[in-house]
């Protein structure tokens, strides 16, 4: 089956016949992780690299300090392995072309999924980030292998 992950949203797969998809990430970023012992994957699709007390969303997956630990925890809890059996990779991060871009939500998400990641103790690969490229991502569960499409950035 082919699962489409959006904005603030996290899939995790035990069938090999699964591949998982998030498409244009911009500022977002994805994480994925892939447990090579048993086949197993998960993907979530950050949006902002912290929940403030103000935010209306409910949800934790939009937000890289509070959905990142949760998709760790949930992997190693659905995946039983180890977490030095995971292959981590980052994608993403990208900043506007305009330069009055003062925001730097790319770069903020990028700097927090980093923090949680090294505060896990987990070894991980920035893979495509930052730039001015809108990417899509597919993970098949049955390999491992990723690919990454890339458009550059309109705006």
């Amino acid at each position: 089956m082919r699962y489409s992950i959006g904005i603030g949203e996290r899939v995790i797969s035990e069938s090999i016949d699964d591949v998982l998809v998030t498409h244009a990430l911009a500022s977002c970023v994805a994480v994925t992780i892939y447990c090579k012992i048993r086949n197993k994957a998960g993907m979530i699709h950050i949006a902002l690299p912290s929940k403030s007390k103000h935010s209306m969303i409910e949800t934790p997956w939009h937000f890289a300090d509070v959905g990142l630990p949760l998709f760790i925890e949930e992997m190693l809890t659905v995946s039983h392995c180890c977490k030095s059996d995971f292959d981590v990779c980052v994608y993403g991060g990208a900043e506007s072309k305009l330069s009055s871009d003062i925001f730097q939500i790319g770069l903020k998400n990028l700097q927090q999924v980093e923090k949680t990641l090294r505060s896990y103790t987990l070894n991980y690969k920035f893979i495509a980030t930052g730039g001015h490229l809108s990417r899509t991502i597919e993970l098949s569960v049955r390999t491992g292998n990723i690919e990454v499409f890339g458009l550059p950035l309109l705006i």
